[in-house]
């Protein structure tokens, strides 16, 4: 048994809650500098019913989050586990590792090629903005692109470890 894992346990989830936090701070303030857009303001706020439980509830919202500012949450949380994992077995070992490597380059690969396949689909959007107007449909459509291509980049990656012989298993 592993001494104070109790302990270990509540400072990998501190640990992990700032890493998440600030390395999503610094993606979001790097995708800016770059002109990818994270969070889309609205010029004035806008009034939205929602049904919550039985009753309809009114909710105002200045902003949106872009497609970009959901894969960089996921890019974050990926680092905020690695760095939970450092803390809690108190050793670099578990992400040194050949596997974790490359596991760490597929997401974060996978990540530049979503937030780049997402502008070019903002960008079809602008340039057309017939496409645009039929709703959900195109929303459906970007969103079965944007699955597709995340699916096809695991394959993908999966299979160019397996060429490079990496581990199945740590």
């Amino acid at each position: 048994m592993m001494r104070h894992e109790r302990l270990r346990f509540w400072l990998a989830g501190l640990a992990a809650a700032a890493t998440g936090w600030l390395c999503y701070a610094g993606l979001a303030r790097l995708a800016g500098a770059l002109g990818v857009a994270t969070w889309i303001p609205y010029p004035a706020p806008r009034r939205q019913w929602l049904l919550i439980g039985k009753s309809w509830q009114s909710a105002e919202f200045s902003g949106a989050i872009a497609d970009a500012s959901v894969f960089l949450t996921a890019l974050a949380a990926v680092a905020a586990y690695y760095c939970a994992r450092i803390v809690y077995h108190l050793s670099f070992a578990p992400v040194r590792q050949r596997r974790a490597r490359w596991l760490i380059a597929g997401w974060i690969v996978g990540t530049v090629a979503m937030v780049a396949l997402s502008q070019g689909l903002g960008w079809l959007y602008g340039a057309y903005p017939g496409f645009a107007r039929i709703g959900w449909l195109s929303a459906a459509l970007g969103f079965a692109v944007l699955a597709g291509a995340a699916s096809g980049f695991a394959r993908a990656w999966g299979r160019l470890m397996r060429a490079r012989k990496v581990p199945a298993t740590e």
